[in-house]
């Protein structure tokens, strides 16, 4: 998506007033806020940033290489200081099931 924070912000500033939700009615009407209209309780200097991993999905086990690297960006994350915390999304066979069911509108068991 980008190389810097600077260029992550216009990426996403852009989508934002491009207003995707007079489109599409899935999309929360949630138009981009600059730092100065955050509450001065979350300025940059209290906020700790930190880092979800996901290290396998339960249903497809990363290749050695994958699992080596991101063991590799784990360490390196937390050795700069960063927290990092274990990410266990939902199960992909009940995300798939509600993806059908919403998307194609019939249900599968």
């Amino acid at each position: 998506m980008g190389d810097s924070i600077t260029s992550l912000r216009l990426v996403l500033k852009s989508l934002s007033e491009s207003r995707p939700w007079m489109i599409d009615s899935d999309v929360i009407n949630l138009p981009w806020r600059s730092d100065s209209k955050l509450p001065s309780s979350h300025s940059r200097s209290t906020l700790q940033l930190s880092f979800g991993v996901m290290q396998t999905d339960g249903v497809v086990a990363p290749h050695p290489p994958i699992t080596r690297a991101l063991r590799m960006v784990i360490q390196a994350v937390e050795a700069a200081g960063y927290e990092t915390l274990t990410w266990e999304p939902p199960a992909h066979r009940k995300g798939a099931k509600i993806h059908v069911r919403e998307t194609l509108g019939w249900q599968k068991d």
